[in-house]
C-alpha cells in the first residue's frame, strides 16, 4: 500500500489522507459517533462506498449506506441527516435503504461496501 493510503481498522477500508495532512480516519470516527449517539433500532448498520473507500484523491465526499430495519424509515431519516450534518472535512453523502431493499438490490456487494459500524 502506498504512503498516500491508509488502511482503517474498522473493516479494511481505504481512504484517502485529508489534504491537512489530518488522518483520514477522522471522518469515520466522526461518523461512528453520530450513530453511536442515535436512537435507531437493532439490525441498523452504516457502510463505505464509492471514491473516498477506493482511496481516490478526488474524492468530493465520503459515500455512506445506511441500512435500516424494514419498518424503520422515520428513525433512518434522523440518523441520515445527523450524519449530514456532521463536521467533516468531506460532506456525508448518505443513502438510506431498508434491509429488503439492500437484498433486492444487492447493493453492498455490488458496491463492494465496507461495514464500519452496527447496532
Amino acid at each position: 500500500m502506498s504512503n498516500s493510503r491508509q488502511r482503517s481498522a474498522r473493516g479494511g477500508a481505504v481512504l484517502a489522507p485529508r489534504r491537512d495532512g489530518e488522518s483520514a480516519c477522522a471522518p469515520t470516527d466522526v461518523l461512528i459517533e453520530v450513530a453511536r449517539a442515535s436512537e435507531v433500532p437493532a439490525g441498523t448498520a452504516l457502510y463505505l462506498f464509492g471514491s473516498s473507500c477506493r482511496g481516490e484523491a478526488t474524492a468530493n465526499d465520503i459515500d455512506v449506506l445506511l441500512v435500516y430495519p424494514n419498518g424503520h424509515l422515520d428513525q433512518a431519516h434522523l440518523l441520515a441527516e445527523s450524519v449530514r450534518k456532521a463536521p467533516t472535512s468531506l460532506p456525508f453523502d448518505v443513502l438510506a435503504l431498508s434491509a429488503g431493499e439492500e437484498r433486492e438490490l444487492a447493493f453492498i456487494q455490488t458496491e463492494r461496501a465496507t461495514r464500519i459500524w452496527s447496532r
